[in-house]
């Protein structure tokens, strides 16, 4: 089992592109891993997460869903889907 963090308590986990590519790059190792069999993901402090960390308000606060990414559709290997 492998366990995973938001750890920006002080913004109650508020989701960035950056920890969005960070948990990318942490779930692609942890597939690499046949002694991985669970990830959990979990939150520092008291929230699990706010949601999207709307403070920057900028073109990156809400990216494309990753089938729009890339011509042709479908999500990059390693890239989250949206449910």
């Amino acid at each position: 089992m492998a366990t995973n963090w938001l750890n920006r308590p002080e913004q109650r986990n508020a989701f960035t592109p950056t920890m969005r590519a960070e948990l990318n790059a942490a779930l692609g190792r942890f597939e690499h891993d046949d002694a991985i069999q669970a990830v959990v993901l979990t939150g520092a402090g008291r929230y699990f997460s706010a949601g999207a960390d709307l403070s920057r308000r900028g073109p990156d606060t809400f990216w494309a869903r990753p089938d729009e990414e890339r011509p042709g559709g479908g999500a990059p290997p390693g890239i989250l889907s949206p449910i």
